[in-house]
């Protein structure tokens, strides 16, 4: 996931998988790793949630950023948070549990070649969503049934069903870490 997310021709990562496996988790456990390592110079996380609450998703952006709204059109905030965004190098935008479509220009996040700095890691259950909004790479997230041998082979105390894993689509990609 970090390769994709680094990479200057990718600006759009996804990680999908049944509810309750473990993305958010797995997006946050990266935000952190990510902001430790100085990957980018902001990270910001937003739930995007079931019903899309746009007004509530500028917030949690806006603060991160120390950018204060006093407007209450759509439109406006929109355009005020997508200006901001282009203006740091590299940020690293969060958007998770989508559950269906959500128009990145209506919420006012630039991507692609409006700006290679900003990239975005999207979570959803289902791997359609992630392609419908331009994921590059996207990586499913699901539990490895390991056999208890192999788990006992590897010097590991863990009782089955054991790890969680994401994978990439992409077969030249190996098995990330949870």
């Amino acid at each position: 996931m970090q390769d994709a997310l680094t990479d200057v021709n990718v600006s759009i990562v996804g990680v999908y998988g049944m509810g309750g496996i473990g993305k958010t988790t797995l997006v946050k456990e990266f935000a952190r790793q990510a902001s430790e390592e100085k990957l980018f110079d902001h990270v910001v996380f937003s739930e995007v949630s079931q019903t899309p609450d746009i007004k509530k998703i500028h917030g949690e952006i806006a603060e991160k950023l120390g950018l204060e709204f006093s407007e209450e059109a759509e439109s406006r905030r929109a355009s005020r948070l997508y200006e901001r965004l282009k203006k740091e190098k590299m940020i690293l935008v969060i958007l998770d549990n989508i559950w269906k479509y959500l128009d990145l220009e209506t919420v006012g996040i630039p991507f692609g070649d409006d700006h290679r700095g900003c990239k975005l890691l999207l979570t959803a259950r289902d791997r359609n969503v992630l392609l419908s909004m331009g994921s590059e790479n996207n990586f499913l997230t699901g539990v490895k049934i390991c056999h208890y041998a192999e788990v006992k082979k590897k010097n590991q105390h863990v009782k089955l069903p054991a790890v969680i894993s994401a994978t990439s689509e992409d077969p030249r990609q190996q098995q990330l870490p949870a």
